[in-house]
């Protein structure tokens, strides 16, 4: 929890601060990179390596933290970038968390 505390407020920043002229826009790189970690840290928690080295176990849920969280933050900061008027990104954000809670 420590890690994502952490990652939450500076996946933000750097985020924001990334050009708009990256390719796919400036919150694809995150998103990528955040998935990246995730998939990777992930299928971790079910190994049997794991469950006997705590250290590595710890590593894995902090990096898995870090990508989820960058992850979602980028995912999350797309409305407005995404929509143009304030309306728009209202509907936007909506929609997102409608299908978030439908999901759940």
């Amino acid at each position: 929890q420590i890690a994502d505390a952490i990652a939450t407020p500076l996946a933000g920043i750097f985020s924001d601060a990334t050009p708009h002229t990256m390719l796919g826009g400036r919150r694809l790189v995150w998103m990528v990179m955040g998935t990246v970690c995730v998939v990777i840290c992930f299928p971790r928690f079910f190994s049997p390596v794991m469950a006997e080295t705590p250290g590595w176990s710890a590593v894995f849920a902090s990096v898995f933290n870090v990508g989820w969280a960058t992850t979602q933050v980028s995912h999350l900061a797309l409305a407005p970038d995404l929509g143009g008027s304030e309306g728009t990104q209202l509907m936007l954000s909506v929609v997102r968390q409608v299908a978030t809670v439908l999901s759940s």
